[in-house]
Protein backbone atom coordinates (compact mmCIF):
# COMPACT_ATOMS: atom_id res chain seq x y z
CA UNK A 1 0.00 0.00 0.00
CA UNK A 2 1.52 3.37 -0.94
CA UNK A 3 2.31 6.12 1.59
CA UNK A 4 -0.03 8.45 -0.28
CA UNK A 5 -2.98 6.23 0.55
CA UNK A 6 -2.08 5.65 4.20
CA UNK A 7 -1.66 7.74 7.33
CA UNK A 8 -0.30 6.04 10.46
CA UNK A 9 -1.00 2.68 8.87
CA UNK A 10 -4.67 3.49 8.15
CA UNK A 11 -5.87 3.19 4.54
CA UNK A 12 -7.46 6.52 3.65
CA UNK A 13 -10.27 5.22 1.43
CA UNK A 14 -11.37 2.73 4.08
CA UNK A 15 -11.09 5.41 6.77
CA UNK A 16 -13.25 7.81 4.75
CA UNK A 17 -15.85 5.06 4.29
CA UNK A 18 -15.85 4.32 8.02
CA UNK A 19 -16.48 7.99 8.82
CA UNK A 20 -19.19 8.41 6.17
CA UNK A 21 -21.03 5.34 7.47
CA UNK A 22 -20.95 6.78 10.97
CA UNK A 23 -22.40 10.20 10.07
CA UNK A 24 -26.04 9.19 10.77
CA UNK A 25 -25.06 7.89 14.22
CA UNK A 26 -23.19 11.15 14.84
CA UNK A 27 -26.42 13.07 14.27
CA UNK A 28 -28.50 10.51 16.13
CA UNK A 29 -26.44 10.85 19.33
CA UNK A 30 -24.95 14.32 19.03
CA UNK A 31 -28.16 16.19 18.26
CA UNK A 32 -30.36 14.17 20.66
CA UNK A 33 -30.46 16.79 23.46
CA UNK A 34 -31.41 19.57 21.06
CA UNK A 35 -34.05 17.46 19.33
CA UNK A 36 -35.52 16.32 22.64
CA UNK A 37 -35.85 19.95 23.67
CA UNK A 38 -37.35 20.84 20.26
CA UNK A 39 -39.90 18.04 20.57
CA UNK A 40 -41.03 19.64 23.85
CA UNK A 41 -40.85 23.31 22.92
CA UNK A 42 -41.62 23.21 19.18
CA UNK A 43 -43.98 20.27 18.76
CA UNK A 44 -45.66 20.33 22.16
CA UNK A 45 -44.83 16.83 23.43
CA UNK A 46 -44.24 16.14 27.12
CA UNK A 47 -40.78 15.18 28.32
CA UNK A 48 -41.74 11.51 28.53
CA UNK A 49 -43.11 11.44 24.95
CA UNK A 50 -40.10 13.38 23.69
CA UNK A 51 -37.84 10.87 25.43
CA UNK A 52 -39.55 8.01 23.60
CA UNK A 53 -39.07 9.73 20.25
CA UNK A 54 -35.36 9.96 20.97
CA UNK A 55 -35.16 6.49 22.48
CA UNK A 56 -37.18 4.90 19.66
CA UNK A 57 -34.64 6.08 17.11
CA UNK A 58 -31.73 4.81 19.19
CA UNK A 59 -33.42 1.49 19.87
CA UNK A 60 -34.14 0.87 16.18
CA UNK A 61 -30.50 1.68 15.42
CA UNK A 62 -29.31 -0.81 18.03
CA UNK A 63 -31.59 -3.62 16.87
CA UNK A 64 -30.47 -3.14 13.27
CA UNK A 65 -26.78 -3.25 14.23
CA UNK A 66 -27.19 -6.43 16.26
CA UNK A 67 -29.32 -8.09 13.57
CA UNK A 68 -26.68 -7.64 10.84
CA UNK A 69 -23.56 -8.19 12.99
CA UNK A 70 -23.05 -11.80 11.93
CA UNK A 71 -24.24 -11.18 8.39
CA UNK A 72 -21.54 -8.53 7.88
CA UNK A 73 -18.78 -11.12 8.25
CA UNK A 74 -19.88 -12.53 4.89
CA UNK A 75 -21.50 -9.62 3.01
CA UNK A 76 -20.54 -6.24 1.58
CA UNK A 77 -20.22 -3.51 4.16
CA UNK A 78 -20.51 -0.97 1.32
CA UNK A 79 -23.97 -2.11 0.23
CA UNK A 80 -25.19 -2.32 3.83
CA UNK A 81 -24.01 1.20 4.62
CA UNK A 82 -25.52 2.55 1.38
CA UNK A 83 -28.92 1.10 2.25
CA UNK A 84 -28.64 2.57 5.73
CA UNK A 85 -27.81 6.06 4.52
CA UNK A 86 -30.66 5.97 2.00
CA UNK A 87 -33.17 5.10 4.74
CA UNK A 88 -31.82 7.91 6.92
CA UNK A 89 -32.19 10.56 4.21
CA UNK A 90 -35.78 9.48 3.46
CA UNK A 91 -36.78 9.41 7.13
CA UNK A 92 -35.27 12.84 7.87
CA UNK A 93 -37.09 14.46 4.96
CA UNK A 94 -40.43 12.85 5.82
CA UNK A 95 -40.06 13.84 9.49
CA UNK A 96 -39.89 17.55 8.64
CA UNK A 97 -43.64 17.98 8.17
CA UNK A 98 -44.89 15.26 10.53
CA UNK A 99 -46.48 16.62 13.73
CA UNK A 100 -48.37 13.58 15.07
CA UNK A 101 -46.65 11.42 17.65
CA UNK A 102 -47.17 7.89 16.28
CA UNK A 103 -46.19 8.58 12.63
CA UNK A 104 -43.24 10.65 13.84
CA UNK A 105 -42.15 7.83 16.14
CA UNK A 106 -42.26 5.43 13.17
CA UNK A 107 -40.17 7.79 11.04
CA UNK A 108 -37.62 8.29 13.80
CA UNK A 109 -37.39 4.50 14.12
CA UNK A 110 -36.79 4.27 10.35
CA UNK A 111 -33.97 6.81 10.66
CA UNK A 112 -32.55 4.76 13.51
CA UNK A 113 -32.77 1.58 11.45
CA UNK A 114 -30.73 3.17 8.68
CA UNK A 115 -28.18 4.59 11.12
CA UNK A 116 -27.78 1.18 12.73
CA UNK A 117 -27.11 -0.57 9.41
CA UNK A 118 -24.50 2.01 8.45
CA UNK A 119 -22.83 2.06 11.88
CA UNK A 120 -22.56 -1.74 11.98
CA UNK A 121 -20.87 -1.74 8.57
CA UNK A 122 -18.50 0.98 9.73
CA UNK A 123 -17.55 -0.85 12.94
CA UNK A 124 -17.09 -4.23 11.24
CA UNK A 125 -14.77 -2.69 8.66
CA UNK A 126 -12.65 -0.95 11.29
CA UNK A 127 -12.49 -4.04 13.54
CA UNK A 128 -10.60 -5.96 10.87
CA UNK A 129 -7.73 -3.48 10.65
CA UNK A 130 -4.31 -3.93 12.24
CA UNK A 131 -4.95 -1.43 15.04
CA UNK A 132 -8.70 -1.12 15.63
CA UNK A 133 -8.39 1.17 18.69
CA UNK A 134 -6.44 3.66 16.59
CA UNK A 135 -8.97 3.49 13.74
CA UNK A 136 -11.94 3.86 16.10
CA UNK A 137 -10.30 6.75 17.94
CA UNK A 138 -9.23 8.50 14.72
CA UNK A 139 -12.75 8.15 13.31
CA UNK A 140 -14.15 9.52 16.57
CA UNK A 141 -11.77 12.47 16.23
CA UNK A 142 -13.02 13.32 12.75
CA UNK A 143 -16.70 12.83 13.57
CA UNK A 144 -16.25 14.99 16.67
CA UNK A 145 -14.97 17.77 14.39
CA UNK A 146 -18.01 17.33 12.16
CA UNK A 147 -20.25 17.35 15.21
CA UNK A 148 -18.64 20.49 16.60
CA UNK A 149 -19.03 22.22 13.23
CA UNK A 150 -22.67 21.26 12.73
CA UNK A 151 -24.21 21.40 16.21
CA UNK A 152 -24.17 25.21 16.40
CA UNK A 153 -25.92 25.71 13.05
CA UNK A 154 -28.37 22.96 13.96
CA UNK A 155 -29.22 24.83 17.15
CA UNK A 156 -29.81 27.97 15.11
CA UNK A 157 -31.94 26.01 12.64
CA UNK A 158 -34.02 24.62 15.49
CA UNK A 159 -34.43 28.12 16.90
CA UNK A 160 -35.64 29.38 13.53
CA UNK A 161 -37.57 26.40 12.12
CA UNK A 162 -38.04 23.97 15.01
CA UNK A 163 -37.21 20.30 14.71
CA UNK A 164 -37.64 20.48 10.91
CA UNK A 165 -34.46 22.54 10.69
CA UNK A 166 -32.42 19.79 12.33
CA UNK A 167 -33.96 17.12 10.09
CA UNK A 168 -33.12 19.14 6.95
CA UNK A 169 -29.44 19.58 7.88
CA UNK A 170 -29.08 15.90 8.83
CA UNK A 171 -30.59 14.80 5.51
CA UNK A 172 -28.33 17.11 3.48
CA UNK A 173 -25.08 16.06 5.20
CA UNK A 174 -25.96 12.37 5.03
CA UNK A 175 -26.66 12.66 1.29
CA UNK A 176 -23.35 14.45 0.67
CA UNK A 177 -21.21 11.67 2.19
CA UNK A 178 -22.64 8.89 -0.01
CA UNK A 179 -19.66 8.83 -2.45
CA UNK A 180 -17.24 8.08 0.40
CA UNK A 181 -18.83 4.67 0.95
CA UNK A 182 -16.76 3.38 -1.98
CA UNK A 183 -13.87 2.94 0.44
CA UNK A 184 -15.63 0.28 2.51
CA UNK A 185 -14.41 -3.24 1.71
CA UNK A 186 -16.68 -5.75 0.02
CA UNK A 187 -14.71 -8.73 1.40
CA UNK A 188 -13.69 -9.10 5.03
CA UNK A 189 -10.59 -7.16 6.02
CA UNK A 190 -9.06 -9.32 8.73
CA UNK A 191 -5.84 -9.30 10.71
CA UNK A 192 -3.30 -12.01 10.16
CA UNK A 193 -2.95 -12.78 13.87
CA UNK A 194 -6.37 -13.76 15.15
CA UNK A 195 -6.91 -13.79 18.89
CA UNK A 196 -10.50 -14.64 18.16
CA UNK A 197 -13.19 -16.78 19.66
CA UNK A 198 -11.59 -20.22 20.16
CA UNK A 199 -13.85 -21.65 22.83
CA UNK A 200 -16.86 -20.96 25.00
CA UNK A 201 -14.78 -18.90 27.41
CA UNK A 202 -14.26 -16.27 24.73
CA UNK A 203 -18.01 -16.03 24.30
CA UNK A 204 -18.40 -15.46 28.05
CA UNK A 205 -15.74 -12.75 27.92
CA UNK A 206 -17.42 -11.03 24.96
CA UNK A 207 -20.81 -11.16 26.68
CA UNK A 208 -19.27 -9.60 29.80
CA UNK A 209 -17.82 -6.76 27.73
CA UNK A 210 -21.12 -6.27 25.90
CA UNK A 211 -22.99 -6.13 29.23
CA UNK A 212 -20.49 -3.61 30.58
CA UNK A 213 -20.89 -1.47 27.46
CA UNK A 214 -24.67 -1.64 27.81
CA UNK A 215 -24.53 -0.45 31.43
CA UNK A 216 -22.06 2.30 30.59
CA UNK A 217 -24.15 3.65 27.73
CA UNK A 218 -27.39 3.40 29.69
CA UNK A 219 -26.04 5.83 32.25
CA UNK A 220 -24.25 8.08 29.78
CA UNK A 221 -27.20 8.65 27.49
CA UNK A 222 -29.76 8.93 30.27
CA UNK A 223 -27.91 12.11 31.19
CA UNK A 224 -26.95 13.19 27.64
CA UNK A 225 -30.57 13.12 26.50
CA UNK A 226 -31.45 15.72 29.13
CA UNK A 227 -28.36 17.91 28.76
CA UNK A 228 -30.21 20.71 27.00
CA UNK A 229 -32.93 20.67 29.65
CA UNK A 230 -30.30 20.77 32.42
CA UNK A 231 -28.70 23.76 30.72
CA UNK A 232 -32.04 25.50 30.41
CA UNK A 233 -32.71 24.88 34.10
CA UNK A 234 -29.43 26.72 34.75
CA UNK A 235 -30.83 29.72 32.87
CA UNK A 236 -29.43 29.09 29.39
CA UNK A 237 -31.39 29.30 26.14
CA UNK A 238 -31.50 26.34 23.76
CA UNK A 239 -29.38 28.32 21.30
CA UNK A 240 -26.78 29.00 24.02
CA UNK A 241 -26.78 25.33 25.01
CA UNK A 242 -26.25 24.30 21.39
CA UNK A 243 -23.19 26.53 21.07
CA UNK A 244 -21.85 25.33 24.41
CA UNK A 245 -22.23 21.71 23.34
CA UNK A 246 -20.52 22.56 20.06
CA UNK A 247 -17.63 24.22 21.89
CA UNK A 248 -17.22 21.45 24.46
CA UNK A 249 -17.26 18.91 21.63
CA UNK A 250 -13.69 20.03 21.01
CA UNK A 251 -12.83 18.39 24.33
CA UNK A 252 -14.00 15.18 22.69
CA UNK A 253 -11.42 15.85 19.98
CA UNK A 254 -8.70 15.83 22.60
CA UNK A 255 -9.99 12.61 24.11
CA UNK A 256 -10.18 10.87 20.74
CA UNK A 257 -6.76 12.22 19.72
CA UNK A 258 -5.10 10.86 22.86
CA UNK A 259 -6.79 7.48 22.38
CA UNK A 260 -5.66 7.43 18.75
CA UNK A 261 -2.09 8.20 19.80
CA UNK A 262 -1.97 5.60 22.56
CA UNK A 263 -3.99 2.85 20.89
CA UNK A 264 -3.60 -0.30 22.97
CA UNK A 265 0.12 0.28 23.57
CA UNK A 266 -0.45 1.00 27.27
CA UNK A 267 -3.23 -1.54 27.71
CA UNK A 268 -6.95 -1.04 28.05
CA UNK A 269 -7.62 -1.47 31.78
CA UNK A 270 -6.45 1.89 33.10
CA UNK A 271 -7.95 3.99 30.26
CA UNK A 272 -11.40 2.43 30.59
CA UNK A 273 -11.56 2.45 34.40
CA UNK A 274 -10.32 6.04 34.65
CA UNK A 275 -12.90 7.12 32.07
CA UNK A 276 -15.73 5.39 33.91
CA UNK A 277 -14.82 7.01 37.23
CA UNK A 278 -14.30 10.41 35.63
CA UNK A 279 -17.65 10.44 33.85
CA UNK A 280 -19.45 9.65 37.12
CA UNK A 281 -17.82 12.66 38.81
CA UNK A 282 -18.40 14.93 35.80
CA UNK A 283 -22.10 14.12 35.65
CA UNK A 284 -22.49 14.79 39.36
CA UNK A 285 -21.07 18.28 38.79
CA UNK A 286 -23.21 18.73 35.68
CA UNK A 287 -26.57 17.99 37.30
CA UNK A 288 -25.65 20.15 40.30
CA UNK A 289 -24.55 23.08 38.13
CA UNK A 290 -26.34 26.36 38.67
CA UNK A 291 -24.05 28.55 36.55
CA UNK A 292 -23.01 28.49 32.92
CA UNK A 293 -19.33 28.06 33.90
CA UNK A 294 -20.04 24.90 35.89
CA UNK A 295 -22.21 23.60 33.04
CA UNK A 296 -19.45 24.21 30.49
CA UNK A 297 -16.63 22.70 32.55
CA UNK A 298 -18.63 19.60 33.48
CA UNK A 299 -19.67 19.05 29.86
CA UNK A 300 -16.12 19.50 28.59
CA UNK A 301 -14.68 16.98 31.06
CA UNK A 302 -17.46 14.49 30.44
CA UNK A 303 -17.13 14.79 26.66
CA UNK A 304 -13.36 14.30 26.83
CA UNK A 305 -13.62 11.14 28.91
CA UNK A 306 -16.46 9.64 26.90
CA UNK A 307 -14.67 10.17 23.57
CA UNK A 308 -11.48 8.73 25.08
CA UNK A 309 -13.19 5.60 26.41
CA UNK A 310 -15.30 4.38 23.50
CA UNK A 311 -12.45 3.26 21.18
CA UNK A 312 -11.20 1.05 24.03
CA UNK A 313 -14.60 -0.54 24.63
CA UNK A 314 -15.04 -1.41 20.95
CA UNK A 315 -11.36 -2.28 20.56
CA UNK A 316 -11.69 -4.82 23.37
CA UNK A 317 -14.46 -6.55 21.43
CA UNK A 318 -12.36 -6.43 18.26
CA UNK A 319 -9.50 -8.12 20.15
CA UNK A 320 -11.85 -10.99 21.00
CA UNK A 321 -12.95 -11.43 17.37
CA UNK A 322 -11.17 -9.55 14.54
CA UNK A 323 -13.85 -10.54 12.00
CA UNK A 324 -15.87 -7.67 13.46
CA UNK A 325 -18.89 -9.64 14.67
CA UNK A 326 -18.58 -8.73 18.35
CA UNK A 327 -17.52 -5.16 17.58
CA UNK A 328 -20.53 -4.62 15.29
CA UNK A 329 -22.75 -6.19 17.92
CA UNK A 330 -21.18 -3.82 20.45
CA UNK A 331 -22.43 -0.92 18.36
CA UNK A 332 -25.94 -2.30 18.68
CA UNK A 333 -25.70 -3.11 22.39
CA UNK A 334 -24.34 0.37 23.08
CA UNK A 335 -27.29 1.72 21.12
CA UNK A 336 -29.78 -0.24 23.21
CA UNK A 337 -28.24 1.13 26.38
CA UNK A 338 -28.31 4.63 24.90
CA UNK A 339 -31.91 4.19 23.76
CA UNK A 340 -33.20 2.95 27.10
CA UNK A 341 -31.38 5.62 29.08
CA UNK A 342 -33.63 8.65 28.48
CA UNK A 343 -36.79 6.53 28.34
CA UNK A 344 -35.95 4.71 31.59
CA UNK A 345 -35.51 7.91 33.57
CA UNK A 346 -37.96 10.24 31.80
CA UNK A 347 -40.73 9.73 34.36
CA UNK A 348 -38.27 9.76 37.27
CA UNK A 349 -36.85 13.08 36.11
CA UNK A 350 -40.33 14.53 35.82
CA UNK A 351 -41.07 13.45 39.40
CA UNK A 352 -37.76 14.06 41.20
CA UNK A 353 -35.65 16.38 39.05
CA UNK A 354 -32.22 15.95 37.48
CA UNK A 355 -30.36 14.96 40.66
CA UNK A 356 -31.45 11.35 40.21
CA UNK A 357 -29.28 11.17 37.07
CA UNK A 358 -26.09 11.36 39.15
CA UNK A 359 -27.18 8.33 41.20
CA UNK A 360 -27.95 6.39 38.02
CA UNK A 361 -24.47 7.17 36.66
CA UNK A 362 -22.83 5.89 39.85
CA UNK A 363 -24.73 2.60 39.67
CA UNK A 364 -24.25 1.98 35.93
CA UNK A 365 -20.57 2.96 36.09
CA UNK A 366 -19.94 0.56 38.96
CA UNK A 367 -21.65 -2.30 37.15
CA UNK A 368 -19.68 -1.63 33.95
CA UNK A 369 -16.36 -1.58 35.80
CA UNK A 370 -17.11 -4.82 37.66
CA UNK A 371 -18.05 -6.66 34.46
CA UNK A 372 -15.23 -5.57 32.18
CA UNK A 373 -12.23 -5.45 34.52
CA UNK A 374 -11.45 -9.22 34.55
CA UNK A 375 -11.44 -9.34 30.73
CA UNK A 376 -9.27 -6.23 30.46
CA UNK A 377 -6.71 -7.54 32.92
CA UNK A 378 -6.28 -10.81 31.02
CA UNK A 379 -6.02 -9.09 27.64
CA UNK A 380 -3.46 -6.64 29.02
CA UNK A 381 -1.42 -9.56 30.38
CA UNK A 382 -1.46 -11.05 26.88
CA UNK A 383 -3.35 -14.21 27.90
CA UNK A 384 -6.59 -14.05 25.88
CA UNK A 385 -6.78 -17.84 25.70
CA UNK A 386 -7.18 -17.97 29.49
CA UNK A 387 -10.32 -15.83 29.48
Amino acid sequence: MSQVRQIAGIELRLFAGVIASDVPRMFLIGVAPLLLSAFVDDRGFGEESASWLSSGELLASAVAAIAVAGWLTRRSRRATAGLGLGLVVAAQLLSMAQLDFVPLLALRALAGLGAGLAAAASTAAAAGTANPERVFASASFVTAILGAITIGPIGMAIGAYGAAGAFAIAAAVTFLVFPLLAGLPAPIVARTEVVGERDGQHVVAAVAVLAALFAFMLGQNAVWGFTARIGQSAGLSVEAVSWILGATAFAGLAGAAIAATLGASRGRTIPILLAIAGTVVSVYVLVASSTSIAFILANATWTFLFAFSMPYFIGTLAALDPSGRWAAMGTGVAGIGAALGPAAVGRIVEATGYGSLAILMLVTGGVAAALITPVLLRLDRGTPNDL
